[in-house]
């Protein structure tokens, strides 16, 4: 763990780039600059061009939580980026409580579908997180999605799927995959589609759900409070959304891979920007940073 300026990289799974020390980045679906939109399934990498000064810690989840515990400063921004989802929320709430000053942003490195977890620069075996030392950034985020005013409660079976789910205040518990299977259909979205409808929480961190075992399995841990609300967004919304996002200048853009498959391509960023997209990503939307899905975190230079 050494202090030093850092240069963050987003290269697609099957790249290898041949890239030396000071670099910080992991694999991604695809990415975006201000001349290239690249594709998932290409080869290639991009570095963003501005520097982030700090100190790395790489390891497994115990090593960096007695990193983090270490820092000589108060970091004004924590990047973390996983392997796999497997402890990756526990981990991320105790390194919020060692920092709980900073502001996390991060997410989940990519892969395809022949590998087990994605890659992380510089290597490490669970994680990886700089801690930037200094305060010329501001954090930004989006939820590109519309709330429709549902507000549901749910049965939960376990930390990410439930089983029921019912309308409040007084609606009948309900199949969950009927239920989302009902609301496809309201808005012509196909079986398959499971990116433009979505839940969210009461702070407004949404959550991919898909269907396994019988039950409606969910991105990200499910809150505690069991309730949660139903969003949608159309392909062109959606699109308009992103880009405006995107054309801001000089900022590195973290986003869900998911949202590829709302968002008619190609789409570009604004001048010293880059984006890219990742299975899972770090947001703050009430007390504290969680992992949420289908959402956009954007790190701006003062």
């Amino acid at each position: 763990m050494i202090m030093r300026n850092n240069r963050f990289v987003f290269y697609n799974p099957d790249s290898n780039p041949e890239i030396k020390e000071n670099f910080f980045g992991c694999s991604s679906h695809g990415f975006s600059t201000i001349t290239r939109c690249v594709s998932p399934g290409e080869k290639g990498f991009a570095v963003w061009e501005h520097e982030l000064p700090g100190k790395v810690c790489s390891g497994t989840y115990q090593s960096v939580l007695q990193g983090l515990s270490m820092l000589p400063f108060s970091p004004e921004i924590c990047i973390v980026l996983y392997k796999r989802a497997t402890g990756f929320e526990d981990f991320l709430s105790q390194a919020v409580k060692t920092h709980p000053d900073a502001s996390f942003i991060g997410g989940g490195a990519s892969f395809t579908g022949d590998m087990k977890e994605g890659k992380l620069l510089p290597g490490a075996e669970d994680v990886c997180v700089l801690a930037v030392s200094t305060k010329n950034f501001k954090v930004e985020k989006l939820n590109i999605f519309d709330d429709k005013n549902i507000r549901l409660e749910i049965e939960p079976v376990s930390d990410r799927s439930f089983s029921k789910i019912r309308e409040l205040p007084d609606g009948k518990w309900l199949n969950a995959v009927s239920y989302y299977r009902r609301k496809q259909a309201e808005y012509g979205i196909d079986l398959k589609n499971f990116e433009n409808l979505c839940f969210s929480d009461g702070n407004r961190r949404n959550l991919h759900c898909s269907i396994l075992d019988g039950n409606i399995f969910s991105g990200a841990n499910l809150p505690k409070d069991n309730l949660l609300f139903i969003n949608y967004v159309s392909s062109e919304k959606a699109t308009e959304r992103l880009s405006h996002f995107l054309s801001d200048t000089d900022s590195l853009i973290l986003g869900c891979a998911g949202i590829r498959s709302i968002v008619h391509e190609p789409f570009y960023t604004g001048k010293g920007t880059l984006a890219g997209f990742m299975f899972g990503e770090i947001v703050t939307c009430g007390a504290q940073a969680e992992l949420g899905n289908l959402m956009l975190t954007k790190l701006k230079i003062l």
